[in-house]
């Protein structure tokens, strides 16, 4: 098989980023609403105030139509982190941290910018 475009076979940062957006976060629903239907499935029905998991591509989407709200995961918290970072300097070893935790750290707060919060 030839590919024109190699570039993301070859990018492993591309690669990174899409396998990132197939993850779950979890959205609170802003507005009740029967279904999402999309090209292979269909999500649904929502209520308003729901805590829901979904893919972070659709969250994005659903948060970019004022559908639902991205929730920062619990460790994204100062108190969290803090205490990471001070384990972090008593141990030689680093510590544990969340899969993608820079990349879903990158997208909360650039998103929270962008809507100026």
């Amino acid at each position: 098989m030839n590919f024109k475009n190699k570039t993301f076979y070859n990018d492993l940062n591309l690669q990174k980023n899409f396998l990132f957006y197939e993850n779950l976060i979890t959205v609170i629903v802003l507005k009740s609403f029967d279904r999402l239907n999309l090209l292979t499935f269909q999500m649904g029905p929502f209520k308003k105030g729901e805590k829901i998991k979904i893919k972070i591509w659709i969250a994005i989407i659903l948060d970019d139509s004022n559908l639902c709200k991205l929730q920062n995961p619990s460790w994204l918290k100062t108190e969290w982190l803090e205490k990471k970072i001070f384990l972090e300097k008593k141990s030689p070893l680093l510590q544990n941290l969340p899969y993608f935790y820079r990349e879903l750290g990158f997208l909360s707060f650039r998103r929270k910018k962008n809507k100026k919060f």
